[in-house]
């Protein structure tokens, strides 16, 4: 579990973005969650040194969110064999 202090300082700074995200026009979701202290010691670990400890939840949550993407198309593989070829790139555009 994360210490009374640790919870403090990211209650507060929590607050301040929260504010300025609000300010910006932004909507956003507050919850409390309960981490591996291990596991959150290796996030620390892995991240820049500048990097803001929200931005490691923010950037976990993108991950989560772009992994199950990816497993859910992955899944739809062949579920619509007559489905016409999508092409993969753009075509060139013809010089007139």
């Amino acid at each position: 579990m994360i210490d009374l202090d640790a919870m403090l300082y990211f209650d507060s700074f929590f607050d301040v973005c929260c504010h300025h995200y609000m300010n910006q026009g932004g909507s956003i979701m507050r919850t409390t969650v309960t981490i591996d202290d291990a596991l959150y010691a290796q996030a620390l670990e892995m991240a820049d040194p500048d990097m803001d400890k929200a931005d490691i939840f923010r950037e976990a949550m993108k991950t989560f969110v772009r992994v199950q993407a990816a497993k859910r198309l992955a899944s739809l593989g062949g579920t619509s064999p007559d489905m016409p070829i999508v092409p993969r790139r753009r075509e060139e555009p013809s010089a007139e």
